[in-house]
């Protein structure tokens, strides 16, 4: 038991110092921290797997990635956007987030029917996960350039919006597909509307009660309390909205996070000084980067011992039919905004669809359903690669992009 834990120790201190010297070595790199370090976890698993070197045995479990990184990630991300601002943008957040969304999974579904052959109803449940655009990549990766206020909204607000939305639909395909449960129309409408409904007004009973205990406390300014209180109101959140209500806690949780950050109490804005809310920014910017390391670390890893039992032409074809169907949502999503006077800039639209990265979250719900499920090896092969792939080759297509178009608004 002693050299269990000395051994573990071992681990965990090398896997910091690799996430600190990564981190610094990659600051000028065309490639994010996230991505080199889900690159050496590939190397890693890879090694473990195929040249059987005694290492320590370590696999992405959904469980974790649900009610604890994820969580957290969200709630970091979230807390930095503002309410009067994101209301500029709301229009078109909502219609990407949902309306584009499901023009990703319908072409998806459609397209890889017809040149792969499985069932359409399988290959919208994988058009739904695969569409979802992840928000843990995204803001990794978007974080590092220069972006105009609004365009930077839109993007961390479909990210974030369209993650709930994909889990919502993927309980209910996953009932259809896998439990074999009838379809419901008027059911499954409800089903959505409760979930959106539901997870916003817990999210915002939490945001205000965890105010409203640190003002009673009288310890918004405290180093310690303040943080603690808001990981709390983050993994409670998501647990309630998940487990008890049977809503979504990512959208509970970003909710959550936005208004606490955002909300007035007895007409006195919760405030704290600007020092005390650079610590708690700080405080919360590095918890997002050990669980941003640790969750991309894991996934390298499980691509790396992965076993890719899949024709290479299957795995090409859904790389073409994900990117393409991607830039049919994104485009004519923005021309259908300029029908209701919601002009977007060409060189922002650029932007949005290279800005369709795939994460963790595809991956973990392809990880959940049944090892018997005949098309689960099709899918998760398809989205290692889909996911390794738009972290790389779009993250390096949004610097061409950006260093060759002018983003302003003033055109």
């Amino acid at each position: 038991m002693h050299m269990e834990i000395t051994l573990i120790l071992g681990y965990v201190c090398t896997f910091l110092f690799i996430i600190c010297a990564v981190i610094h070595y990659s600051k000028n790199s065309s490639i994010h921290f996230a991505t080199w370090i889900l690159l050496i976890g590939v190397i890693y698993g890879a090694i473990r797997h195929y040249l059987k070197v005694d290492l320590l045995q370590i696999g992405i479990r959904p469980d974790l990635v649900f009610y604890i990184l994820l969580p957290i990630l969200i709630f970091e991300s979230a807390q930095n956007i503002k309410f009067q601002k994101l209301r500029e943008v709301g229009i078109e957040v909502m219609l990407f987030a949902t309306v584009g969304m499901l023009i990703t999974a319908i072409l998806v579904a459609v397209l890889l029917a017809w040149l792969l052959n499985p069932p359409i109803v399988d290959m919208l449940l994988f058009g739904i996960i695969i569409a979802s655009t992840d928000p843990v990549a995204v803001l990794a990766i978007f974080r590092r350039y220069p972006l105009p206020e609004k365009l930077k909204l839109m993007i961390e607000g479909e990210s974030l919006l369209n993650d709930g939305t994909v889990l919502i639909l993927y309980s209910i395909l996953v009932a259809l597909v896998i439990d074999n449960s009838p379809f419901v129309f008027g059911k499954s409408i409800l089903q959505i509307m409760w979930a959106f409904g539901g997870s916003m007004l817990l999210g915002a009973f939490a945001g205000l009660v965890t105010a409203r205990i640190l003002q009673a406390w009288h310890e918004s300014s405290d180093n310690f309390i303040s943080p603690c209180i808001t990981i709390i109101t983050a993994l409670m959140s998501f647990l309630f909205a998940e487990y008890i209500l049977g809503t979504s806690g990512v959208i509970a949780v970003m909710t959550a996070a936005m208004t606490f950050t955002n909300c007035q109490l007895k007409g006195k804005a919760y405030t704290i000084s600007p020092q005390d809310q650079h610590i708690f920014s700080e405080f919360w910017k590095s918890l997002g980067a050990i669980a941003h390391s640790i969750l991309f670390f894991l996934l390298g890893v499980e691509m790396g011992a992965h076993i890719f039992a899949v024709p290479l032409m299957s795995i090409v074809w859904v790389i073409i039919v994900v990117l393409v169907s991607r830039s049919i949502a994104v485009y004519a999503c923005s021309a259908l905004l300029h029908v209701f006077n919601k002009k977007i800039l060409l060189s922002w639209q650029h932007i949005l669809n290279a800005g369709g990265l795939k994460g963790a979250l595809a991956i973990a719900l392809i990880l959940m359903l049944p090892e018997t499920y005949p098309h689960r090896t099709l899918m998760l092969c398809s989205a290692f690669v889909v996911v390794l792939f738009t972290l790389i080759i779009n993250t390096a297509v949004m610097q061409v992009i950006l260093k060759r178009i002018d983003l302003s608004e003033k055109k």
